[in-house]
């Protein structure tokens, strides 16, 4: 450090002194702090620097303090001297500024994850995972499970009430306890169990997602949705079995077939009459339907298996046609889909009207199954039809049903229920054709034969 260019420091010698002439910067030292300097740039800049030599090294280590103006005189004094404590010891101070700025930031990142929630986790759960590997009635019933609550209902007074993991959302992950877990079972199955055992199934699929993710990994207590007092609070769920008898076809079809809305109607009877899914019917567009050659297309709840084609048989085909094409779903309506979103109250109307017990949406996709016993049709067809997985090797892998196959057994079940509910069946197109063409072959041999004589 050249003598020339050390003095004792003052506030107003480091606020004058010049940068020189035809330099970028110009260094001066204080003759009070050892290693404390100056740095002054041709664009006026100052800072204070500290400088020294460690060990054996030929060029002094040089590191930054900070703007003049953010350091008073006495507070970089007392700064040089910490650095050059280190210094002494052989250390490099800048590779000791680094070290602490890592241990800060990891305390910082530690921090972060600690304070990550329920809600910001579930949140990204739901925008990274659900919506790419879920339909529209699995996200939905994410989104209705950790729903806060307030809003307005769409449909009637009031306001809808909060999700029954609502209460977890502003928790943070690292906090939430197995006593905990079973204090919210024990509390919510005694109001809503079907859904509180639904819940906890979307929180332990969300829970296992946590793990594999790093910046959530080691959150959540690695026991909290597995041990055995947490899984005894989950509320047994019966399955349902709601169901329309043999008997029951004839006046629960004369009650919808007399209801106010044709579309409804028609989406109630091609919903029993195929034993497709709510959501697929629903979803169905004119696009999928090939009125030539009796086929239509029904999206499956996977998106990894996408469209299954099933075929359209007469009455279906008949009560389709008939609708207006006023979008590009058959079923459309103004909700925010553009289709029919609920048919829970027209066939509760169809029921009561008819007299009959209960029925569910799904109840209809379970009346067709039941239907198909009826008239013996193969379980596999059945399957194909409903858009069941495959339960056996041999169906999986051997048994290829072309949708010829499954048209003479789907034809033969609409038209026993279309019997047993006293509705006229429909004229079978094939059958027509079948008549005409006869007709003509018989005319033609006719024409042959008069020629000859």
């Amino acid at each position: 450090m050249p003598t020339f260019n050390r003095f004792s420091f003052t506030a107003k010698e480091v606020q004058t002194r010049p940068c020189k002439p035809g330099q970028k910067s110009s260094f001066y030292y204080d003759s009070v702090a050892p290693g404390l300097g100056l740095r002054v740039s041709a664009g006026g800049a100052r800072t204070y620097i500290f400088e020294a030599r460690i060990d054996s090294r030929k060029s002094p280590v040089r590191a930054s303090i900070g703007c003049i103006s953010n350091w008073p005189l006495e507070k970089a004094r007392k700064r040089a001297h910490e650095l050059r404590r280190l210094a002494d010891l052989g250390q490099d101070p800048r590779e000791v500024e680094k070290e602490r700025q890592r241990e800060a930031d990891a305390e910082a990142a530690a921090a972060r994850r600690a304070s990550v929630t329920v809600g910001q986790a579930w949140e990204d759960y739901c925008e990274r995972h659900v919506k790419k590997s879920s339909g529209i009635h699995n996200r939905n019933a994410y989104q209705n499970a950790m729903r806060l609550g307030g809003e307005p209902r769409k449909r009637g007074e009031g306001v809808r009430v909060a999700g029954p993991l609502a209460g977890f959302y502003p928790r943070t992950l690292s906090s939430l306890t197995r006593a905990e877990l079973v204090d919210w079972l024990e509390r919510e199955r005694a109001n809503r169990p079907s859904g509180v055992a639904l819940a906890f199934r979307l929180f332990r699929a969300f829970g296992n997602w946590c793990e594999d993710q790093p910046e959530y990994t080691g959150l959540l207590d690695p026991r909290l949705f597995t041990s055995k007092t947490v899984r005894q609070a989950v509320p047994q769920i019966k399955a349902r079995s709601d169901c329309l008898q043999r008997e029951q076809l004839k006046p629960f079809l004369t009650a919808v077939r007399a209801g106010p809305s044709q579309m409804m109607s028609t989406y109630i009877q091609a919903t029993l009459l195929t034993g497709s899914r709510k959501e697929a019917m629903a979803a169905l567009r004119w696009a999928d339907i090939d009125f030539r050659w009796k086929t239509m297309k029904l999206h499956d709840k996977n998106p990894a298996i996408g469209t299954r084609t099933i075929p359209l048989t007469n009455f279906v085909a008949m009560l389709l046609n008939a609708l207006p094409r006023v979008s590009e779903f058959v079923f459309a309506a103004d909700t925010k889909t553009g289709y029919l979103t609920e048919s829970r109250y027209a066939i509760n109307t169809a029921t009561k009207a008819a007299g009959l017990p209960h029925i569910s949406t799904h109840g209809l996709r379970r009346t067709f199954k039941t239907n198909s016993e009826w008239i013996d049709c193969p379980a596999g067809v059945v399957a194909q039809i409903m858009g069941h997985a495959p339960s056996a090797i041999a169906e999986k892998h051997y048994t290829v049903r072309p949708v010829g196959m499954l048209r003479m057994w789907l034809q033969r079940l609409e038209d026993w229920v279309l019997t047993e509910a006293g509705i006229e069946l429909p004229p079978d197109p094939a059958a027509k054709r079948t008549a005409e063409e006869v007709q003509k072959a018989h005319a033609a041999l006719a024409h042959l034969f008069g020629a000859q004589a």
